[in-house]
C-alpha cells in the first residue's frame, strides 16, 4: 500500500531532509516525492538544518544521526525542548539498544537504519502522518485503509506486545504505541511491563519511582483505587506500571 499526499483542496505534507551524504539525500528525496510529499529544503549540516526547520516549519524532518556540525540526536533534542511541532525521523547508522533509547528520549518519532529502503520510508511516513496534529486534517496523507485509532478510543481494550525472542524491540514498540494512543485519542492509557526478569520500560521512559507490578502481586485483593495508586504518571500522560527488573 502506497501512501500519497492529497493534492485536491489540501496542503501537501512538507519535509526537510538533512544528511551530509549527498547520495543519501537524493535517494530519500526520490522516495518521499514518490509518496507525494513536498520537499521544502535540504541541509548538509546541523546549522543549515535548524535554519531550514525554523524558516519552513515543515511537518517532518528526516535527519541523519551523523550529520556534520550538529548531529541528529542533538537536533531532535533541541526541537523537542522547544516544543517544535515538526516530527523527527532519525536516519541512523546503528541500531543498538542504548542508542535507540537515547533517540527516543531526544524526541525522535521514527528511526530508519542505513542503507535506507523504500518500504521503510513508506512505513515511517505513514506512522508520522498518524501523529500529525488532528487540528490540521488538511495535511493528512490519504491511504487506502482508514486508521482505526478513533474506533479504538471509543472502547476499552488491551493490546499485548510479545515475542518468544528477546532483544527484538518489544519494549520500544510498546512505549511508542502507548504514547501514540495517548496523543491521538487523549484517553486514559496505561502501560504495564510484564517482563519481570529484565523489564526496561521504566528505563525507556526515564521513570525512577519505586512502584512496580510487585506491589500488585503481593496484594490480597485488587481494587481500582489500589491499582491507580501504584501507577506512575509519565510526562506524556501515559500511566506506567514498571516491572521489578526495571527499577
Amino acid at each position: 500500500m502506497v501512501a500519497q499526499a492529497s493534492t485536491q483542496n489540501a496542503e501537501p505534507i512538507t519535509v526537510v531532509i538533512a544528511d551530509t551524504d549527498q547520495t543519501n539525500r537524493m535517494n530519500l528525496r526520490d522516495y518521499l516525492l514518490e509518496l507525494g510529499l513536498q520537499i521544502v529544503g535540504e541541509a548538509r549540516d546541523g546549522e543549515q538544518c535548524l535554519a531550514l526547520v525554523y524558516e519552513q516549519q515543515p511537518d517532518f524532518l528526516f535527519v541523519a544521526d551523523d550529520l556534520a556540525v550538529t548531529d541528529g540526536l542533538l537536533i531532535a533534542h533541541h526541537l523537542s525542548t522547544r516544543r517544535c511541532a515538526t516530527l523527527v525521523a532519525l536516519i541512523a547508522t546503528q541500531g543498538r539498544f542504548d542508542f535507540l533509547r537515547r533517540a527516543m528520549q531526544a524526541g525522535v518519532r521514527e528511526i530508519l537504519l542505513k542503507p535506507i529502503q523504500r518500504d521503510e520510508v513508506q512505513e515511517a511516513v505513514t506512522n508520522l502522518t498518524q501523529m500529525l496534529d488532528p487540528r490540521t486534517p488538511e495535511k493528512a496523507i490519504q491511504t487506502e485503509e482508514p486508521t482505526s485509532v478513533q474506533e479504538m478510543a471509543s472502547q476499552q481494550m488491551v493490546i499485548s506486545v510479545f515475542s518468544t525472542k528477546g532483544g527484538v524491540g518489544k519494549s520500544l514498540l510498546s512505549v511508542n504505541i502507548a504514547v501514540m494512543l495517548k496523543e491521538l485519542t487523549n484517553k486514559k492509557v496505561a502501560l504495564m511491563d510484564l517482563n519481570f526478569q529484565s523489564g526496561d520500560v521504566a528505563v525507556l521512559m526515564n521513570i525512577t519511582a519505586g512502584n512496580t507490578t510487585l506491589q500488585l502481586v503481593e496484594s490480597d485483593e485488587l481494587t481500582e483505587a489500589e491499582i491507580q495508586n501504584v501507577l506512575v504518571s509519565h510526562s506524556s500522560g501515559v500511566d506506567v506500571l514498571p516491572a521489578p527488573g526495571d527499577m
